[in-house]
């Protein structure tokens, strides 16, 4: 039996510049939104997320 793995990297979404914050800063709205039409293709797709890794 074969098992196959996919991981699929997805960068960020869209986040305001603030000088000295870049690991610290949240999403702009328009990130936000990105970041919902970007789930909900991966859903259309059938792709479901298993595990999630982040920069922090």
């Amino acid at each position: 039996m074969i098992i196959y793995t996919y991981v699929y990297f997805v960068r960020h979404a869209e986040s305001p510049y603030i000088a000295g914050m870049e690991r610290a800063r949240g999403l702009s709205e328009k990130g936000k939104c990105d970041a919902v039409k970007v789930k909900d293709i991966l859903l259309q797709e059938d792709i479901y997320l298993t595990r999630l890794w982040k920069d922090s």
